[in-house]
């Protein structure tokens, strides 16, 4: 079993998931949409207002929607 488990990591491309993915219309998941989303972009504009930051860079990938609630 651990070795039929290395075989499928081993030929796994992040690459090819993830254009595969936005082709046939998915998007970045549901850590960037719905509830998750809202939830992980209050905590961080809260931290943003507490600490008075005035610019920030979104290091993500994905298709730029979580960036959007910020």
């Amino acid at each position: 079993m651990l070795e039929k488990i290395k075989r499928i990591f081993r030929s796994f491309s992040s690459n090819s998931y993830w254009e595969h993915r936005y082709e046939t219309g998915g998007n970045s998941g549901a850590g960037s949409y719905n509830e998750l989303a809202e939830f992980k972009a209050s905590v961080i504009n809260e931290f943003l207002l507490d600490k008075k930051v005035k610019k920030t860079i979104d290091w993500g990938c994905g298709d730029g929607n979580q960036l959007s609630l910020i």
